[in-house]
């Protein structure tokens, strides 16, 4: 039976359209029999429109709690915004007043113990297959990403196999999303070609509740089993354990 002890992906009321406390989702991830959460509130233009400051602050001091909580490990996170066809991340290009020598996505990633980068926008960029596949390229080349979220739900095709290459060769991990499982029903039959692609090359993958209520936390079951059906080796499962998260963290650092 495949064991998944971390969930990397988590949302608070944070993230304003997710509905429970930190408090809320550590009690769940204990119920679940989890070692640990990644807490991954929303950044980016759809997120943080009202006051970037706020969102900014609410983000990076999830540091000032404590790392161990009812023997939970609570690791400092986000989920941001890929922001145009070249990949570029949410605020790569802005600056706060009291600092105009980092970027607002240089202070904010520097503070964050793991970065999920996931496509949201619900404009319509029009993108080609080539256009799709470089964006994507282009994120995983990113040396402040460790893992490229939910790509199952964007609207434009691409190149998996080139995509699947660079995480491998970048050491990142593909995201399986369980939110996306009851959303798309094309979900499943993308996480097995995914699974069997990833399989093959060695590319790391996470699976994330992507929680935005506290009784989603460590909901691994519809993916758990894809994973069994698919012989899926557990050695490339980057949260099976506290162990391998942090090795895995620790083998981006140093990549």
């Amino acid at each position: 039976m495949v064991d998944i002890k971390i969930d990397t992906h988590v949302h608070t009321v944070h993230s304003t359209h997710a509905f429970s406390t930190l408090k809320e989702d550590i009690y769940m991830a204990e119920m679940s029999n989890l070692d640990g959460i990644v807490i991954t509130d929303h950044f980016g233009p759809y997120f943080s429109e009202g006051n970037l400051f706020q969102s900014y602050a609410g983000i990076t001091n999830i540091r000032n709690v404590s790392k161990d909580i009812s023997n939970m490990k609570v690791f400092s996170g986000v989920e941001i915004d890929i922001v145009d066809k070249y990949g570029h991340l949410a605020y790569f290009d802005t600056y706060f007043n009291f600092n105009k020598n980092r970027t607002v996505l240089d202070l904010l990633t520097s503070k964050c113990e793991v970065v999920i980068a996931s496509y949201h926008f619900f404009d319509d960029w029009n993108l080609s297959s080539d256009q799709c596949t470089n964006m994507l390229v282009n994120v995983l080349e990113n040396s402040r990403v460790h893992i490229l979220g939910h790509c199952d739900r964007i609207p434009y095709k691409f190149d998996l196999d080139e995509v699947i290459k660079t995480a491998q060769k970048s050491n990142k991990a593909i995201e399986l999303n369980c939110g996306s499982i009851d959303k798309n029903l094309n979900t499943k039959d993308f996480i097995k070609v995914l699974l069997k692609k990833c399989k093959k090359e060695n590319v790391y993958i996470s699976i994330g509740s992507d929680a935005h209520y506290c009784s989603q936390v460590g909901n691994f079951g519809k993916i758990k089993k894809i994973l069994l059906d698919e012989d899926f080796p557990e050695e490339l499962i980057i949260n099976k354990s506290l162990e391998s998260f942090n090795q895995f963290i620790e083998l981006h650092s140093r990549s």
